[in-house]
């Protein structure tokens, strides 16, 4: 799989967590999903996995303006290493 080989990359260059995509995503979703996600991590001060989980909630309960399709968000995935 290319999420989990990218995966190991990341944890080869030292990082402990990494979000990717499964496969390509609109610019604009992502931009607005990650936008989401940083709210909750900074604003909010959620851990980083909770911030992924309640970014994912936001967008299939609606609450992301410019997103009319949720189906989208299982591409989105969270690696800690």
């Amino acid at each position: 799989m290319v999420a989990t080989f990218r995966s190991r990359l990341a944890h080869i260059a030292g990082a402990k967590r990494s979000l990717l995509t499964l496969y390509v995503v609109n610019d604009k979703m992502t931009a607005l999903f990650m936008g989401r996600f940083y709210e909750h991590l900074a604003k909010d001060h959620q851990p980083i996995a909770e911030a992924f989980s309640q970014t994912k909630r936001d967008v299939w309960l609606g609450k992301l303006t410019g997103i009319d399709d949720p189906t989208f968000t299982p591409a989105f995935v969270l690696f800690e290493n």
